[in-house]
């Protein structure tokens, strides 16, 4: 169990002293004892531990809560009834399992009522036919209507009220409900996480794991090779080596590694449409240098800048690629496409499929 915050320690503890301590007045004001049937289980306190504590649990859920209590006290009056000692107590705990479980009911401190019934059975005071239903079942609707106010209060959900698995496979995990099932088998927590609980803790990883590589992934870590020209490169050569590298954009650069300028597809059709009909000998003696068709000021990032900082460059459609520069010099670039590469590789959806079509 983890650490939790001290409002979290503070607020189940004061729930559980409450409701146990109106239950105890109740009690009282009724003058309960033994004798007249009206009293306190102690299972019912292991119970408020429970529905308190950990209300998002299938174990601390009304119908398991109450049905749980019911149907193990029941089951310890029936093996009282017709079983002698010391055959009663094994009895009594394995119907009560067996009702809990195949009712979906299961709710462990029902467990020592069971117990708690046939140990009194044997010391001479065995309860009431009707005890499942008082004083059992009716503190059991108390505690829990009590828990409802208690957790609305808060604005804590209890009933915890999950959306139904749907049957296609989730596209964040790659899971459907039969393979949610599948895992809590494996790892024996059916009883503990309903599978629509573990689809959200999953979701809830893949978001936590998507925004830990925005905020942690640099732009070093993503780009690509920059294919470069120099700045006197003709235009031809620029057109050239553009077609030659399948890009849209090429970066201009010194002969030190320098970043001066982009040069992208529209520039140099401006400039082929500018000579259009011209001679070829006229063209020729005027055709453009690169660093005559390039935009000057490229904006280049830090190669150590977050990913989280980068996707603000690519929010308008046809955003051209990112220079990176590390100690000033050109290192790399960064498209859409190396951004989409990196968060796809963190999809586990995306992930599986993927690695699916390349067995």
């Amino acid at each position: 169990m983890g650490r939790r915050p001290l409002v979290e320690i503070l607020r189940p503890a004061i729930g559980v002293g409450l409701a146990m301590a109106l239950a105890d007045i109740a009690i009282t004001a009724l003058n309960g004892d033994r004798a007249n049937g009206i009293f306190l289980v102690s299972g019912i306190a292991s119970s408020s531990v429970l529905i308190f504590a950990i209300p998002n649990s299938p174990l601390a859920q009304p119908w398991s809560a109450f049905m749980g209590m019911v149907i193990s006290a029941e089951a310890a009056v029936a093996a009282t009834t017709f079983l002698p000692y010391p055959f009663a107590a094994g009895a009594a705990l394995a119907g009560a399992v067996l009702g809990m479980m195949a009712l979906r009911a299961l709710h462990p401190p029902a467990a020592g009522v069971a117990l708690f019934v046939v140990l009194e059975a044997e010391a001479g005071h065995p309860v009431h036919p009707l005890f499942p239903v008082f004083p059992v079942g009716a503190l059991m609707a108390a505690l829990i209507l009590i828990a409802l106010v208690w957790h609305r209060l808060f604005k804590q959900s209890y009933p915890n009220r999950l959306p139904r698995v749907p049957d296609a496979p989730n596209p964040v995990t790659g899971l459907d409900e039969d393979d949610l099932e599948a895992v809590l088998l494996e790892f024996r927590q059916s009883a503990n996480i309903a599978p629509a609980d573990l689809e959200r803790l999953t979701e809830a990883v893949a978001a936590r794991s998507a925004q830990a590589l925005l905020a942690t992934t640099p732009a070093r870590a993503i780009m690509h090779p920059a294919v470069t020209v120099g700045p006197e490169m003709p235009l031809r050569e620029v057109i050239a080596r553009m077609r030659a590298a399948h890009l849209r954009v090429l970066a201009v650069a010194d002969s030190e590694g320098s970043l001066l300028g982009l040069v992208d597809q529209s520039r140099l059709i401006d400039a082929l449409e500018a000579g259009f009909g011209m001679p070829a000998r006229s063209l020729r003696a005027m055709e453009p240098q690169a660093v005559e068709l390039m935009d000057p000021q490229p904006n280049p990032v830090s190669a150590d800048l977050p990913l989280a900082a980068l996707l603000a460059r690519f929010a308008r459609p046809g955003a051209p690629p990112v220079p990176v520069l590390d100690g000033g010099r050109l290192v790399g670039m960064v498209g859409r496409a190396d951004l989409v590469a990196a968060l796809t590789s963190r999809a586990p959806g995306f992930a599986q499929s993927t690695q699916e079509k390349n067995a």
